[in-house]
């Protein structure tokens, strides 16, 4: 189990961190869950810095071809499922953009049309956060413009928690941005009110297909990316936030 900083320890259901040794050991493509729970990812060309963060480069194009660099995620931690999350789910990721990737950057991905969440920042038309979760094709459970869904610069460490809150009516989503709550929306908006949820198989990837063009692969650094089995508190977030912050800001 991690016993790094004073973060939330509560119900981990997975945590990736290659600036600790026991994450990442100094050579090879897995990087070990941190958790206990044996969910190890495994690198699909990301590497890593002489600061333990995982690198990468961009190179994935808006038809899939290539994907890019990205890692492996466990589905049975990231899933967001009601049926087998009913007390909710976490995701926190801290992060750094190290360009504006003109056309989007993937950032937790399913599969190349549905199913992901993008920062499609610079994208004409299509600026700030977008998603789709896994059922309905084009449902959101967030997206919009820079102002309302916060922006960092190029090169500046940020952390993104999500909140799928499954136990509570209406089933949230909240956003924050390094603590603090920008947005949130129902998950039960849909076609499928009781059922919808979301689940990334890969942190970096990119999104699209040959038919669908979406955005390109992440094209900068992701230095601690862990998930809880249950909906935290906005204080919890805060705690979580601070206790990194001196790390990465």
């Amino acid at each position: 189990m991690f016993t790094g900083p004073n973060i939330v320890q509560d119900e981990i259901a997975l945590m990736l961190d290659p600036g600790n040794s026991k994450s990442y050991p100094g050579s090879g493509t897995t990087i070990f869950d941190l958790s206990g729970n044996d969910r190890n990812s495994t690198s699909n060309g990301a590497s890593i810095d002489s600061e333990g963060n995982l690198v990468f480069e961009g190179q994935g194009e808006r038809d899939g071809s290539p994907l890019g660099d990205y890692i492996s995620l466990n589905t049975t931690a990231m899933t967001t499922s009601p049926s087998s999350k009913p007390d909710g789910v976490t995701y926190s990721m801290w992060m750094v953009f190290d360009s504006n990737q003109s056309q989007g950057h993937g950032i937790l991905v399913g599969s190349s049309t549905i199913n992901h969440l993008e920062w499609r920042g610079t994208v004409t038309g299509g600026s700030g956060w977008r998603t789709e979760a896994r059922l309905q094709n084009g449902y959101s459970f967030g997206g919009g413009s820079e102002s309302s869904y916060g922006y960092h610069s190029i090169g500046e460490w940020f952390n993104l928690s999500l909140v799928f809150a499954n136990d509570e009516s209406g089933r949230p989503v909240r956003w924050y941005m390094d603590g603090v709550e920008f947005y949130s929306r129902s998950m039960e908006l849909g076609n499928n009110p009781s059922t919808e949820y979301f689940v990334p198989s890969r942190f970096g990837s990119a999104t699209g297909s040959s038919n669908y063009l979406y955005a390109q692969s992440f094209y900068g650094r992701l230095g601690n990316l862990t998930v809880y089995d249950r909906t935290l508190t906005e204080t919890e977030v805060q705690q979580n936030y601070n206790a990194f912050k001196s790390r990465f800001v």
